[in-house]
C-alpha cells in the first residue's frame, strides 16, 4: 500500500468516527497505529509496563482529542501525542528529574520541530 493509499485510509477511519462516533472505525485506527505508539513508548520508557501505560493513554488521548486534527500527517499525530505521553508517564514514575529525561526532553524538541516541519510539507487534505 502507498503512503497516499494509507493517509486515504485514515481519513476515511477518521470521517467515520467523527460523524458517526463510529467505535469499530477507531478500532481500526488503533490496529494500524498501535506498533508504532508501541515502538516509540518502548524505545522511550525502557519498561513493558510503562510502553502499556503510554499505549493505553495514546489512544484515549487521540479518541477525545480527534476532532482538533488539522489534517497533518495522522501516524506522525499519534507518534507526537505518543512521544507527550511517554514523557508524562516517566515525570509521573520517576519524579526527580534524571539526565536521561532532560536529555530526551532536547532531543524530543528537535524532532517534534522536524516532524511537525513534515507534517506541514506532506498535509493531506483536511476533512470537509
Amino acid at each position: 500500500t502507498t503512503p497516499m493509499a494509507n493517509d486515504n485510509i485514515d481519513i476515511h477511519l477518521i470521517e467515520r468516527i467523527l460523524h458517526h462516533d463510529d467505535t469499530k472505525a477507531f478500532e481500526q485506527l488503533l490496529m494500524r497505529h498501535r506498533s508504532a505508539v508501541w515502538n516509540t513508548a518502548l524505545a522511550i520508557t525502557h519498561d513493558t509496563d510503562l510502553a502499556a501505560e503510554v499505549l493505553q493513554e495514546t489512544f484515549i488521548k487521540l479518541w477525545k482529542r480527534l476532532d482538533t486534527w488539522r489534517g497533518e500527517n495522522i501516524k506522525a499525530w499519534i507518534i507526537i501525542i505518543a512521544n507527550h505521553t511517554a514523557i508524562d508517564i516517566l515525570e509521573n514514575a520517576f519524579p526527580e528529574p534524571t539526565t536521561q529525561i532532560a536529555m530526551f526532553h532536547t532531543i524530543f524538541n528537535v524532532v517534534s520541530t522536524l516532524i511537525s516541519s513534515y507534517c506541514r510539507m506532506s498535509a493531506v487534505p483536511a476533512l470537509r
